[in-house]
This record gives structure tokens, sequence and C-alpha cells, in this order.
């Protein structure tokens, strides 16, 4: 089974790819992006992102979303993600 890559073009020219199911399940902006054709020249331009932002930002896309088990929400795991202090002790209690 292939993996379809998306490239995704920073602010200051670099070029990265991703996986397409990671990025479109990560960011709504790049799946309608990817849903009405993707971007003329193969990379979608990423305004205000520069190359090391955007390493960064796909190496937490790949961790988080790439695997078919993890969950849609990275956040899904936390009880009661409206009530911030609830979410703050989960955060907590994860530290320690």
């Amino acid at each position: 089974m292939t993996t379809k890559m998306v490239r995704l073009r920073s602010s200051d020219g670099q070029e990265l790819e991703v996986m397409e199911e990671a990025i479109a399940a990560a960011s709504k902006t790049i799946k309608d992006t990817l849903e009405k054709g993707g971007a003329a020249d193969g990379a979608i331009p990423v305004p205000g992102v520069t190359g090391r932002v955007l390493s960064c930002v796909l190496e937490y896309v790949n961790r988080h979303f790439s695997d078919p088990g993890a969950a849609a929400d990275p956040f899904d795991h936390i009880p009661n993600f409206d009530d911030p202090l609830k979410v703050f002790d989960a955060l907590v209690q994860t530290g320690q």
C-alpha cells in the first residue's frame, strides 16, 4: 500500500513532505485545499510559517495523526476538556 504524500511550502521557500491523511486530519485548511485540487504547482503554500516552524509542526502531525489507531483529536483522552481546571489538573498529574 502506498502512502500519498503532500508537499507544503513555507514562507521562506522550504518544501517539506507529509502524509496526506495525517495533514488532512490535523488541518481543516489544508484538507479543504486538497479537496479543491491542491496547489497549481504541486506545493501548498503555508504563508507566515517559516521552514523551521513548519518542520516542527509536521513532526507533531506525524506523531499524533499518522497512526491509524490514534484519536482524530489528540485531546480526546482528556476527561471533561471543556473545564479548564480539569484540563490543568490532568496535565499536572501527567507530569508526576
